[in-house]
């Protein structure tokens, strides 16, 4: 009213409905960032509950009564991988101590979920027999160094993988995170639309 000065009913309604457009206009921007917001939380939120399901699958050698539990099963391929690791490093660390238990077979073969190669095949085929064999074999049996190469290999490859894994979701946080600053959608599509025509009006 200060700047426009109306000198009659007329300017100052029009006055009037011009500030009631820049107000809309606000309310808006608001909007669009409270999308904007929403989906960053999410996003983070995302990446929380990925942490936690990676501490729930992360354990050392030191405990081989963790294979007696079900752990939880994830979508995610890196937590995945952590657990297959994690199962692998006891696995391991049991055979060094010439501790085979039938328990070891059927948490790869839940863990590998059908992806099995001729690797891992062989690795649970070794598995079996030495659970299976009395007396335990012995250190120097070529079967029972078989073994133990496959193992090693086998946890290099996780390892490997699980690594590749953890890079490509840091990536994807990072895009994930960009694209919540332009947000799409129907929503989005109507604000971005009303804040046109707000501003042509406001043009007008």
């Amino acid at each position: 009213m200060l700047s426009y000065g109306p000198t009659d009913p007329l300017w100052q309604h029009r006055v009037e409905d011009l500030a009631k457009l820049y107000w809309r206009r606000q309310r808006f921007e608001r909007a669009q960032e409270g999308m904007m917001r929403r989906a960053l939380l999410a996003a983070a939120e995302r990446q929380r509950r990925r942490r936690e399901e990676m501490v729930g699958v992360t354990f050392d050698a030191s405990r081989p009564d963790i294979l007696e539990f079900p752990l939880l099963e994830s979508a995610d391929p890196g937590v995945r991988l952590r657990k297959l690791l994690s199962y692998l490093v006891v696995i391991r660390e049991q055979a060094r101590q010439r501790s085979f238990v039938p328990r070891q077979c059927a948490v790869l073969e839940n863990a590998y979920q059908g992806s099995m190669g001729w690797r891992q095949a062989r690795l649970l085929k070794l598995l079996r027999q030495s659970s299976e064999s009395e007396p335990t074999p012995p250190a120097g049996e070529p079967q029972y160094q078989e073994l133990l190469g496959l193992l090693d290999e086998e946890i290099a490859r996780v390892q490997e993988e699980f690594e590749y894994a953890e890079k490509v979701n840091e990536e994807k946080a990072a895009v994930e995170q960009d694209a919540c600053l332009a947000p799409v959608g129907d929503d989005w599509r109507t604000l971005v639309r009303l804040e046109g025509a707000l501003d042509r009006s406001i043009a007008r």
